[in-house]
């Protein structure tokens, strides 16, 4: 194809005026993105509605999707953007300047050698068209898309893909999942960051089942991958912030759901969920801590959204040490001192209402083992700030048929307990014979081989 030569393909973007360079402006979200009312002066032919002003790493999120041989147009991401949004449009003229903006800031970064950029040529224009406005103008962005195998053909002054519907990527089945890692920053995000505070999230796709929120995915290498406790198809019940009690979902939209993962870098996010096909009452509570947005791991354009199964544990594992005090006393004592003996080791938190049930049933459990105190022991180590709250929940509940006790968060660190309740059961001989957060009365009894 032969197109006008005033541009070369081989400049590198110019930066911005100022200091900003184009990768430092494409991360600047300025607050965005915003759900309103449509405006009807920006949407043509749209009067009722809600309309989203995309941040500009959603947009570049998107662009990121489009895999070699695939296209996609600005009205394609405009579609995904309100699909994953749940609203009516989104902006056509800031989704349009960020795909420049996005195009530029990949450019600057090829110059500095970065090979990974977003593939900004194989998102067209309407019907179409190859954006001239793209680094290097048309004869760059045809000369890429033909080397990929498209036939680009000229029309007067401007470009198109011919038959390019025939390649156009699945944007709104991805959007999601490049929006989550990209930036989670909804307008009704509650509670909000102070300005100056980085902006954190988990890494996890939200979808919309049916009126559930579900999780689609989790992405490696992500706080929630990292928690090994949220897996493909878990329901999420509710979102608390740290300690606080959790906000359900029920009746909630997906965009309301999706902000409430986002926080200040370093917080932390309590999942209320439940795995797929189980019933709420097999709910479980994960704590997960805050990662900033930017180091979040990349969905790369040739990688699947499906998570990669976990590492298997090792059975013969020893558990680090723990330290901890006896309730209500408040004696010292440690684990190692149970050597010798099968010990349940039960986690728990007077903040976390799944944690209430198992406590309950596992004093029913140990009180069937009392006859053999000798060879095993129930322990329940609390999780909570404070052990004037858990000492307060056991007199409360008359929780004495454990041996109850709190740690303080450093003796807790080693052991990175992500969700509540969660069991652990240890060998006379110090190994690690099973950990399950769902662990059952009857999983327990078939795990010691003791006659009570």
């Amino acid at each position: 194809m032969k197109t006008p030569s005033k541009a070369h393909a081989g400049a590198p973007a110019r930066p911005l005026r100022g200091k900003k360079t184009w990768r430092e402006k494409l991360q600047d979200d300025k607050g965005l993105p915003k759900v309103g009312p449509i405006d009807g002066r920006i949407a043509v032919g749209r009067k009722e509605g809600t309309m989203v002003i995309p941040a500009p790493r959603e947009v570049d999120a998107l662009m990121r999707r489009v895999r070699r041989g695939k296209l996609t147009t600005i009205d394609d991401l405009r579609a995904a953007l309100a699909a994953a949004h749940g609203v009516t449009v989104a902006c056509p003229i800031t989704t349009g300047i960020f795909a420049w903006l996005a195009a530029h800031a990949a450019d600057e970064a090829s110059a500095a050698g970065e090979i990974r950029i977003t593939p900004y040529w194989r998102t067209l224009k309407s019907r179409g068209e190859v954006n001239s406005k793209y680094p290097g103008g048309l004869p760059a962005a045809a000369a890429r898309l033909e080397a990929e195998g498209h036939a680009v053909f000229q029309k007067g002054k401007r470009a198109f893909v011919r038959d390019f519907e025939r390649s156009l990527a699945r944007l709104a089945v991805v959007a999601l999942a490049a929006i989550l890692h990209a930036t989670a920053a909804f307008a009704q995000a509650d509670p909000a960051p102070a300005a100056n505070e980085k902006i954190g999230g988990v890494g996890m796709v939200l979808i919309d089942q049916a009126g559930n929120i579900v999780v689609g995915s989790v992405l490696q290498d992500s706080p929630a991958y990292g928690s090994k406790l949220i897996h493909k198809g878990d329901r999420i019940l509710g979102i608390a912030e740290g300690e606080q009690p959790p906000q359900l979902f029920k009746g909630k939209t997906l965009s309301e759901a999706v902000s409430k993962l986002r926080g200040t870098v370093g917080s932390h996010a309590r999942l209320l969920l439940v795995s797929e096909g189980a019933e709420e009452s097999d709910a479980r509570e994960v704590l997960i801590t805050r990662e900033p947005l930017n180091q979040m791991p990349v969905l790369r354009p040739d990688e699947d959204d499906a998570p990669q199964a976990d590492p298997p544990a090792d059975p013969a594992a020893g558990p680090p040490a723990l330290v901890f005090s006896r309730l209500p006393g408040g004696e010292p004592d440690q684990l190692s001192n149970y050597r010798g003996k099968f010990v349940v080791l039960a986690f728990w938190a007077t903040w976390s209402g799944p944690s209430q049930a198992a406590m309950a049933d596992l004093q029913a459990v140990a009180a069937r083992w009392n006859p053999l105190r000798d060879k095993v022991a129930f322990i329940t180590v609390s999780m909570d700030r404070a052990k004037e709250a858990p000492a307060a929940r056991l007199m409360e509940k008359g929780w004495s048929d454990t041996l109850n006790a709190w740690a303080a968060r450093e003796a807790l660190a080693p052991w990175r307990i992500h969700g509540l309740p969660e069991t652990c059961v240890i060998g006379p001989d110090g190994r690690i014979m099973a950990e399950n957060p769902r662990m059952t009365r009857q999983m327990l009894e078939d795990l010691l081989p003791l006659k009570n």
